[in-house]
């Protein structure tokens, strides 16, 4: 039979519309359901062997520096495990790149050296990306490529995807023995940390397919005769904290990691049936550096709890993760078996996020992080993510410059940082999902105006996307009028700075951007809301505040769902269309809560709200506003 890949992760559908990874000759396709049981991933010390030169398994690149010192810089970086400056040298190297075989040998090391750190998702997107503008299908990739986003796939706990990816790997690796054996192990490894009811489902997914089939016989063989289920090993390859070239240094943060889970894992059975949900627990970085963060987002709770629920007694119950993953891992189990909590708000952190996510499935204690990582959930039943993304505010703004303003050909300028590159390679992906051109991007630092401008006036572009704060393109902004750059200017929300908007004036009279916080909105969940925070807190609200509000809000919507006291998680999921002070909010199968946030447009130095949720506001002579499908 025919093993078809499954539809990409949510983040991807807009790059890659259908891809098929074809493992056998017959005319059928198989559909792979979801996994909704949670699974345990145990960890264990690396020995020598597995130690030999500490590499993960798809670090597949040779030692050879191409005769480039700076390839030579980065490599060694990568091996003293500072892999974020590694990362960004391979990235500024590969435009430079004639051959295409160099390139794929500097893109190997960037998007493998991530994966170390554990950005899965951008890996993702960036293969995709890879694939996209070389003109061929995202399977067609070569090998070392294929293996890449395998092992992507698996550090997202997507067993489906990993196993389809790892087939194809194996099937481009047959004539280099070394590495077959290596995707083959990895396959062994993976069923293996299968439950037994995992093990029957995946592999009546893969009937047709002997290869396969003989790997799940082989495990199924091992049972009977006593083996238990395995530990996916695999927590220092995707951990930039635990990543050491030294084997002592590398070994003990094996150790120590062990020791974490481990201890967390004793006796980690179900709390199902013994939580109140009129506990709610908050889970935040209350001390250090962020704590001013977690003080904005326990206001924002707080305000909602007495908004919507004012005759209910909820007790709300604070942990400080102190920004520690291990210690957000321990809060959040004292939360759940001390205090009987039904639901947590929390982390922020991505990496406290995926300690957290772990206990959550094991105490069956949902919860709802802020971290601004999509992806993050990996189809845990018990997890939801609410934060602002690059994806949501690319795609309102394009939305609205495409299908409102009628603008096809853009540029790209953006901050030479991670935020900078998500939101251009977010701004690319939508642009080309709706039918637009990117004429070009361009990295941005200032003093970079007179090298990048004359090129931008030359392609003459009807949108100029600007990923950056406001305050911080004030110059360029200032040349690029006075070169007669007339394109529309559309920001992210970091544009949303009314003292910056006033100093430029007329420069930017037309342009656009998205918020999730609208303040002067005329909608009255907004003024509501605006209203009692400053009634309450004496100050104006955050967005940080407003989107603890919504998520409160969204909850207890859930609460009044039939039901909804025995499976919070599920009521939630079923919550859809909660029109919030941040937006529209629509919760997914998978935990995500995707936001439809406001377009905003500058006339004369002044800031009005143009489009909500999808739908534009016009004002009828009368004064009455009017709206018309953005979509």
């Amino acid at each position: 039979m025919n093993k078809a890949l499954n539809c990409f992760s949510s983040f991807l559908l807009v790059v890659i519309a259908v891809f098929l990874v074809s493992c056998s000759s017959s005319s059928s396709r198989l559909e792979i359901e979801k996994v909704t049981k949670p699974q345990k991933h145990e960890t264990r010390p690396l020995s020598a062997a597995e130690h030999s030169h500490y590499m993960p398994p798809w670090q597949t690149w040779q030692g050879s520096d191409l005769g480039m010192y700076k390839l030579a810089e980065a490599d060694v970086l990568a091996s003293q495990g500072k892999l974020i400056d590694a990362v960004d040298i391979y990235r500024s190297l590969e435009s430079g790149m004639s051959r295409e075989q160099d390139k794929e040998e500097v893109f190997l090391r960037r998007v493998g050296t991530e994966l170390k750190i554990g950005k899965s998702n951008d890996v993702l997107m960036s293969l995709a990306d890879y694939a996209k503008l070389r003109g061929v299908e995202f399977d067609q990739l070569a090998p070392r490529l294929c293996l890449v986003a395998a092992y992507a796939y698996l550090h997202q706990d997507n067993i489906e995807q990993g196993l389809a990816w790892l087939r194809l790997s194996y099937k481009k690796f047959f004539l280099d023995q070394g590495k077959a054996t290596l995707v083959k192990d990895e396959l062994s490894r993976t069923v293996a940390s299968l439950s037994g009811a995992e093990l029957i489902q995946y592999k009546n997914a893969w009937l047709g397919e002997q290869f396969i089939i003989d790997i799940f016989e082989a495990e199924a063989s091992r049972r009977a005769a006593g083996g238990t289920r395995q530990a996916r090993f695999q927590f220092n390859w995707f951990d930039a904290n635990t990543y050491s070239p030294d084997l002592q240094v590398a070994t003990a943060a094996a150790q120590n990691v062990k020791s974490v889970e481990e201890t967390s894992l004793a006796g980690s059975t179900s709390l199902e049936g013994s939580v109140s949900i009129s506990n709610l627990g908050v889970l935040l970085p209350f001390s250090g550096p962020y704590g001013e963060h977690a003080q904005r987002v326990l206001k924002g709770i707080e305000l909602a709890l007495e908004t919507y629920a004012p005759q209910t007694s909820f007790k709300v119950l604070r942990a400080d993760t102190a920004n520690v993953p291990e210690q957000a891992a321990s809060e959040f189990e004292k939360l759940a078996r001390q205090e009987h909590v039904g639901f947590v708000f929390g982390p922020m952190e991505v990496k406290g996020t995926e300690f957290v996510r772990q206990k959550a499935q094991l105490l069956h204690v949902p919860f709802l992080s802020f971290t601004k990582r999509e992806g993050i959930t990996g189809n845990n039943p018990y997890m939801f993510r609410l934060g602002i993304t690059a994806r949501s505010q690319a795609g309102e703004l394009v939305n609205y410059a495409v299908k409102v303003k009628g603008l096809s050909k853009f540029v790209i300028i953006y901050a030479a940082n991670e935020s900078g590159r998500e939101l251009m390679q977010a701004f690319r992906r939508e642009v080309g999902a709706n039918g637009g051109q990117v004429l070009s991007d361009y990295s941005y630092r200032e003093g970079d105006e007179a090298q990048i401008l004359p090129q931008i006036k030359e392609l003459n572009p009807e949108g100029i996307f600007i990923a950056d704060a406001l305050e911080n393109v004030r110059e360029l902004i200032i040349q690029m009028r006075a070169l007669s750059i007339n394109g529309t200017l559309l920001g992210a929300a970091l544009w949303n700075d009314l003292t910056a908007i006033r100093s430029l004036g007329y420069l930017i009279d037309g342009a656009v951007f998205v918020s999730p916080l609208y303040l002067p909105s005329m909608q009255p969940v907004v003024s509501e809301f605006r209203k009692r925070y400053n009634e309450k807190y004496g100050s104006e609200p955050e967005v940080l505040s407003a989107q603890a509000y919504d998520a409160t809000a969204l909850l207890l919507q859930a609460l009044h769902e039939p039901g909804s006291g025995e499976n919070v998680a599920a009521a939630l999921k079923r919550s859809s269309g909660f029109h919030g002070v941040t937006g529209l909010l629509n919760v997914q199968e998978s935990g995500e809560i995707n936001r439809r946030m406001s377009v905003i447009e500058i006339k004369d130095g002044q800031t009005s709200e143009v489009m909500v949720a999808g739908e534009t506001i016009g004002v009828q002579s009368n004064g009455a506003e009017q709206t018309q499908s953005g979509e």
